[in-house]
């Protein structure tokens, strides 16, 4: 990723719960997780490229949900777009059934969207482009 990364354009991230599964792998054994390993993706800025419904996109937690959630402040999440309002997002994970997502703390601005989900590049054997 070198040169981008450096200016900050791509980020990384590791998948930590089940919410996105089967999209994306957290590790077993926890909760609900169908991976030997946990899925790395790698993000790009938004304003690089505008995320749009049905896009995968980093987020960082709003307050409320780390209140209804019981979610680290200040953490970052993977959810899906699933409906845009008035430029307000509307999130949710894959795996509805293990998701803290918009359906618990409601819409997000936009700029609490940190990028669009662009690939998948670890394990070898998951590596996508998204």
């Amino acid at each position: 990723m070198g040169a981008l990364a450096a200016f900050g354009v791509i980020h990384a991230y590791r998948l930590t719960g089940s919410s996105m599964e089967p999209t994306l792998h957290c590790a077993r054994p926890g909760s609900g997780c169908l991976g030997s390993r946990a899925d790395r993706v790698a993000t790009v800025r938004k304003w690089l490229v505008s995320p749009s419904r049905g896009d995968l996109v980093a987020v960082r937690v709003p307050a409320r949900a780390a209140a209804v959630c019981g979610l680290p402040a200040g953490s970052v999440l993977i959810k899906r777009i699933v409906r845009v309002r008035g430029g307000r997002y509307f999130l949710e994970g894959d795996n509805r059934g293990a998701s803290c997502d918009s359906r618990a703390w409601g819409a997000v601005p936009e700029s609490a969207l940190l990028g669009r989900v662009v690939a998948t590049y670890w394990p070898p054997g998951r590596v996508a482009i998204h």
